[in-house]
């Protein structure tokens, strides 16, 4: 058995541990609840019924995800292609793409109930990609993925020169993977943010921005996971083919490990205070300044 089908095993057992967890349950542990903490939000009567079948959508959406990329990988295994050195950028790529895909599918599902007669609510004035996504995750993904393709690029055109062609042609090739992938979530993104979704209440308008927010920051994690592997991976395995010194190749692998642990060391903790997952709050609904515990059951404020 080949790696790529172990570690297929592996995700379709993990997928279906993930969809028995996404399962409503009344405990306060179970998807909707621990969502509705996430973003700050209380869940009242009247949205209550939509927010269930939404929030359970994007929790079956990464368990589809992850189900989706183990027969992905276990197809790939059964037809006999080995990405021998690439085997760990495969299988992230296929890992992140499935399960953007599926986040991405289940963004229209379960369209919040209002009843017939009640009025509908909408903001004044339309709201931007920024008002959804932190800065340091929109910006990172379109710089990393900028780098990236600049990056691998130029790597595919040093290991041509140097007569390794098999090298040449992957990162040639992963330099549109994520030119494509960047791309794909742009668009995704405006026709995200040009969908009607019905609203009879403040509440439900809060709850259509905190569910559009997470489809827009879950779909961005592949553009951001590529151009991260693609900044750091492209040159790194193109200096290895090259004719240089091996101790030049080392000292430059060494400083790039350095870079990328300090840059994580430094993300965790700031995307962890930040909260993004309450960001698109701060930006169109800074009333709510209140945890969902403690909220009434209606919110305070108008729509904006």
């Amino acid at each position: 058995m080949s790696t790529m089908q172990v570690i297929a095993l592996i995700l379709a057992a993990a997928g279906a541990l993930v969809a028995a967890l996404s399962v409503p349950r009344p405990s306060a542990a179970g998807p909707m609840r621990s969502f509705a903490r996430s973003v700050n939000l209380a869940i009242t009567a009247d949205v209550e019924r939509s927010v269930l079948r939404r929030v359970q959508a994007r929790s079956l959406s990464f368990a589809g995800g992850l189900v989706l990329a183990a027969i992905v990988l276990m197809g790939l295994g059964l037809a006999g292609v080995d990405p021998g050195q690439f085997t760990a950028i495969v299988v992230v790529l296929v890992l992140y793409g499935s399960v953007a895909f599926c986040v991405a599918v289940s963004a229209g599902a379960g369209r919040p109930w209002v009843p017939d007669g009640t009025p509908r609510m909408a903001r004044v004035g339309a709201a931007r990609i920024q008002d959804y996504v932190p800065g340091f995750e929109l910006v990172g993904a379109r710089v990393l993925s900028a780098l990236a393709v600049l990056l691998c690029a130029g790597s595919a055109i040093a290991a041509g020169a140097s007569g390794s062609g098999a090298v040449a042609a992957w990162w040639a090739g992963y330099a549109v993977i994520v030119l494509a992938l960047a791309a794909a979530w742009e668009l995704n993104a405006r026709r995200v943010l040009r969908r009607s979704v019905p609203a009879g209440s403040t509440q439900q308008l809060a709850w259509n921005d905190a569910l559009r927010a997470s489809v827009l920051r879950d779909t961005l994690t592949l553009p951001l996971t590529a151009g991260f592997f693609g900044t750091f991976a492209g040159p790194l395995h193109v200096l290895t083919e090259l004719p240089v010194p091996g101790w030049i190749a080392a000292g430059v692998g060494g400083v790039v490990l350095l870079l990328t642990v300090a840059a994580v060391l430094v993300l965790i903790p700031i995307a962890l205070l930040a909260k993004p997952g309450q960001h698109y709050q701060r930006r169109l609904w800074p009333e709510l300044g209140t945890r969902a515990a403690a909220a009434t059951p209606s919110v305070s404020g108008g729509a904006r």
